[in-house]
């Protein structure tokens, strides 16, 4: 493994820590794609007791402010209702992946679409993309850092 392959991603908070959620659909933020080649969203979730009711990624050519895609459609392949399994209420402190090549048609904006499902408490999740750049970044804010601690060896 590239030992320094931390130093080469941007990533991007798609869902911040928060409150649990219950019935309801989470915030996330869009990202911008220009310059990456590749993206791997990890969803990870906390305590649950109840299934997503959806999870999935989606694209747009624009975006209509921070956390909404304009037209914004389903990325075939990216939808764990359909290509996969959405996380059930057993899935307490897991992590679901799912890794998109920024290639072709591919369009420019990209958000994720979670919806926890209806339980009795609900479920703890964030989510957060690694993206693999045509440039590579060279500070800990092209890398969309607060801090980056590189440890020699």
């Amino acid at each position: 493994m590239d030992s320094n392959l931390a130093q080469k991603l941007k990533r991007h908070i798609f869902i911040a820590p928060q409150a649990i959620a219950d019935n309801t659909a989470w915030t996330s933020t869009v990202f911008d794609t220009q310059g990456v080649t590749s993206l791997t969203v990890e969803v990870i979730i906390g305590a649950t007791d109840i299934a997503f009711a959806a999870l999935k990624v989606q694209e747009a050519d624009a975006k209509t402010d921070a956390t909404t895609l304009t037209s914004g459609t389903d990325i075939t392949g990216a939808d764990f209702s359909v290509s996969g399994t959405l996380p059930s209420a057993t899935a307490d402190n897991t992590i679901v992946s799912v890794t998109i090549p920024i290639t072709g048609l591919r369009k420019r904006y990209i958000n994720v679409s979670a919806t926890a499902g209806n339980g009795a408490a609900g479920t703890f999740a964030a989510a957060i993309g690694y993206a693999t750049m045509q440039e590579v970044p060279g500070t800990a804010t092209q890398c969309n850092l607060g801090q980056q601690l590189i440890v020699a060896g």
